[in-house]
């Protein structure tokens, strides 16, 4: 195969086997995928902006799978509302994850309290 033919199947493979892993960061997964599409496009290779709205959305994690499908109804779906509205919502979770952790309480007991077995010949 010429190198323009391995270039863009090895590109076009990234781009449909990304995916990514829960707890990762979106920002960087959505640069990654950002880059392969530009990487592509130098390749003259163009991807039609709804396909690549519904490629960044597969790729993503089942925690990101949206609970209200009204947005997702628009047509034609843009790839950069999607982004948009992705990193406002991941946005949203990381500042209520922030609040809620800025509200508790942490405690941690004494972990010497109580009998100690070893002692009463019980731990032996």
């Amino acid at each position: 195969m010429s190198k323009p033919i391995t270039n863009k199947l090895y590109l076009k493979q990234r781009l449909y086997r990304l995916k990514m892993q829960e707890g990762s960061n979106l920002a960087q997964h959505v640069n990654i995928f950002n880059q392969i599409i530009t990487d592509l496009a130098h390749l003259d290779m163009s991807i039609e902006d709804e396909d690549r709205a519904m490629i960044l959305l597969c790729s993503l994690p089942f925690s990101y799978e949206p609970h209200d499908y009204s947005y997702y109804e628009k047509e034609p779906i843009k790839v950069d509302e999607i982004t948009a509205a992705l990193l406002a919502h991941n946005q949203r979770k990381q500042n209520a994850g922030e609040s809620s952790h800025d509200d508790s309480l942490y405690v941690k007991g004494n972990q010497d309290r109580g009998r100690k077995l070893e002692n009463e010949g019980f731990g032996k």
